[in-house]
């Protein structure tokens, strides 16, 4: 009976001890500029070397490590392979590292030291939630850790702003649903746009850091990642991606439309428009038009050529007629077209001229005036905006003046903080 309650006791102190630690992870940031890794270093955590922070590598994450708890916790650096009679290159004070508590350790900087360059550092970040606010998200806070990289923000296309960040600067959580981003890392100042595929359904974990790293010109190159709490680290691909929407302008027809012999687009109707979806950017692509209930790309009957540009909406508009002699199958559209209005307390919108035959023409508003002149065909006009109110749009031809067309735009609060551009969804005048 004693050894038992002996036993109880022990493996309880055991319990409390082991629970009483601090969780610690480390992530190797700290590039050696011109080369594409960085110092093989060994971590020293109050003359303690961890197995994991033995031969730390560039780019690699531990576990969270349990650390007992020290209100003056030091960190000492030496290149692999060391001991502790070698002269430590250099000494962080970690800080205050108390019982139950979790914190994000990252070696940030470069090594050896350039003038001008920001030195090897630890930055430490102790606001680390345990858990995602539920089973669908996952709770990610974003670390700056590009070197000469100036102020940046990462935006989820489609959805907005998520992260804004300085160099060496952690952000807050976010709750990001488990679901495919496309990221654009926009470097402020310079106008500079990356854009990343992040794939947020495969990640073995409910908490997790994403975070910049490499140098803003040569190598290593800047790279986007993302280190989950068991130390695993996924690169996330370069993505060049687009926001495309799909408009059917050809009288009587109904197309199915193939990317690399994959249906992307199902039964497309006259005047019917798509949804924007995301498409690849930055190269010319082939589209197969087949028609409505097709079976596979075999039954393709015209091919389109398109290409956008990364990070930016654009409109494409099915325009002519199939096998039409004068007026054939074309790919029309708007590059820059906007998902949501400039000015939310608006009505906007852009005219495609798409009316094979038809000359260039001129559009003017009553009581407004001219809005835009010379529109040739297969071709859309610029943005324009308007308040509530009822609009009469005259359509003429840019060569002789004469009216071809009056559509009756009634704007009301429905119309208000949207975009459209479709005139069919306008009245016909006279």
């Amino acid at each position: 009976m004693n050894k038992i309650y002996f036993l109880f006791i022990f493996l309880f102190v055991g319990f409390q001890s082991f629970a009483q630690n601090a969780r610690v992870q480390f992530i190797h940031n700290s590039p050696i500029p011109g080369t594409d890794g960085g110092p093989v270093m060994d971590l020293y955590v109050n003359d303690s070397l961890y197995a994991q922070l033995d031969s730390f590598t560039f780019r690699t994450a531990t576990p969270f490590l349990e650390i007992a708890p020290n209100s003056n916790s030091i960190v000492k650096f030496r290149l692999s392979p060391s001991t502790q009679l070698d002269p430590p290159l250099a000494v962080f004070l970690l800080g205050d590292l108390q019982a139950d508590s979790s914190y994000t350790v990252m070696v940030n900087g470069i090594y050896p030291s350039i003038p001008g360059l920001p030195f090897i550092n630890l930055i430490v970040n102790n606001n680390i939630p345990t858990t995602s606010l539920s089973d669908s998200t996952i709770s990610m806070n974003f670390f700056h850790g590009g070197v000469l990289v100036p102020p940046l923000q990462v935006r989820a296309q489609g959805e907005g702003n998520i992260y804004s960040a300085q160099f060496a600067q952690y952000t807050p959580y976010a709750e990001l649903e488990k679901k495919v981003y496309y990221l654009d890392v926009d470097i402020q100042n310079i106008g500079f746009l990356l854009t990343y595929e992040a794939d947020l359904t495969q990640l073995p974990c409910d908490v997790a850091l994403m975070f910049i790293s490499g140098v803003a010109i040569g190598i290593p190159e800047l790279g986007l990642f993302i280190v989950c709490e068991d130390g695993s680290i996924s690169q996330l691909p370069l993505t060049p991606i687009a926001r495309v929407q799909w408009v059917n302008n050809s009288p009587d027809s109904e197309y199915d439309i193939y990317l690399e012999d994959e249906k992307v687009i199902s039964d497309l109707g006259y005047l019917e428009a798509t949804l924007f979806d995301f498409f690849p950017a930055d190269q010319l692509l082939e589209f197969k038009l087949a028609p409505a209930g097709s079976a596979s790309v075999d039954e393709v009957v015209d091919t389109l050529f398109v290409g956008f540009e990364n990070t930016k909406s654009a409109v494409v508009s099915i325009n002519g007629q199939l096998d039409h002699p004068e007026f054939p199958l074309i790919a029309g559209g708007k590059q820059g077209a906007r998902e949501n209005p400039l000015n939310p307390e608006m009505f906007e919108y852009t005219v495609g001229h798409a009316a094979p035959g038809l000359d260039s023409v001129s559009i003017s508003i009553k009581d407004v005036g001219l809005l835009q002149d010379s529109i040739p065909y297969n071709t859309y006009t610029d943005y324009s905006s308007f308040d509530t109110g009822t609009y009469y749009m005259d359509f003429r031809s840019s060569e002789t003046d004469e009216l071809i067309k009056t559509f009756i735009i009634n704007v009301t609060e429905d119309y208000i903080g949207e975009n459209y551009d479709n005139v069919s969804q306008w009245n016909p005048g006279r």
